[in-house]
């Protein structure tokens, strides 16, 4: 029975986070005749339990902020680096940065073709998130429309279909810790000076391949995310997490607000808000703390990793919803 009402805690708050209000998910309950009177009462502890730690969030959210000392006034992008310099100046101030030719060194930014990896992982069979045009929220219900695909077929689609934005292979998919792709670990070397190596590799990072088109919502991370470009060009808007008005607009971690929104908001306070567009090029990484809200957009195909194993990568264990 423990481990039947840890289930079902885990789905409130899953649910919750992805921006599902609590009377959808009593009437989704009810409907599959899953709320004992039990159950019912544990529901709306979690619903309160859940609203306590988003209130606790915008705490951590401010604290985030007063790290690096207020708002930032640009991106800083570096080409001469140390992982000292990244942890003091970046990483402990949750401050982004770009940090040129990061992976160029790595055996995956010189062998991951698409050609190569349909030689080595092409039979594995992936779960693709699809229809993304037709969802309102099309990461947070990236459920509602999965299909499995073997990798040989997602990379034709992607190489015949690009520019779309109807399907992309993200990180929920977990296809990074099947056994097929351990055959690419060794492509990918974690340095123990920027890396917790004690962190097993598979469950280190995340694997992302997209077509040209791609695009990603305003969101924000709960875990720090060095995102390394191994093929392919991305545009990001990112926006500092001390502006704490986009909470009102937040629904879990995703925004209801395009970036875009924001120079046309009606409410003055949204105008104000400063936005940083940055392109960034394989191999580059970017550095995105917890926190900052940040859209994404393909402008090619695509490959990249999230690298979450950086040191002190779980600290703001406090900003959860």
């Amino acid at each position: 029975m423990a481990s039947d009402q840890n289930t079902w805690r885990e789905w409130i708050q899953a649910e919750l986070s992805n921006g599902i209000s609590p009377d959808t998910l009593l009437k989704t309950a009810k409907l599959h005749g899953a709320l004992s009177e039990e159950r019912s009462n544990q529901f709306w502890y979690e619903v309160s339990l859940w609203q306590k730690r988003k209130i606790k969030s915008l705490a951590a959210l401010s604290r985030l902020s007063r790290m690096h000392l207020g708002p930032i006034k640009s991106i800083d992008v570096l080409s001469n680096y140390t992982a000292e310099e990244f942890v003091e100046h970046y990483l402990k101030k949750s401050k982004p940065v770009v940090l040129k030719n990061f992976a160029a060194t790595w055996p995956c930014t010189q062998k991951w073709s698409l050609q190569y990896l349909c030689q080595t992982v092409g039979k594995a069979q992936v779960a693709i998130n699809t229809q993304r045009t037709k969802l309102r929220g099309q990461d947070r219900e990236y459920l509602q429309k999965i299909v499995s695909l073997s990798m040989q077929t997602y990379i034709d689609r992607i190489e015949s279909e690009s520019p779309t934005n109807d399907f992309y292979l993200v990180a929920h998919a977990e296809a990074w810790k099947q056994t097929e792709f351990s055959t690419l670990y060794d492509d990918v070397p974690l340095d123990a000076h920027w890396f917790d190596v004690t962190i097993p590799k598979r469950d280190a990072l995340s694997f992302w391949l997209g077509p040209q088109g791609t695009w990603t919502p305003l969101h924000c991370d709960p875990v720090n995310n060095l995102l390394t470009l191994i093929r392919g060009t991305k545009r990001f808007k990112l926006i500092d997490p001390y502006q704490i008005e986009l909470m009102n607009t937040a629904e879990g971690y995703y925004n209801l607000l395009r970036a875009d929104d924001l120079k046309t908001h009606p409410n003055k306070i949204f105008r104000q808000i400063p936005v940083f567009e940055i392109k960034v090029d394989a191999p580059d990484a970017l550095f995105i703390p917890t926190g900052w809200w940040h859209e994404v957009e393909s402008l090619d195909i695509s490959l990249h990793l999230s690298m979450t194993a950086t040191h002190d990568a779980h600290i703001y264990k406090d900003y959860s919803p």
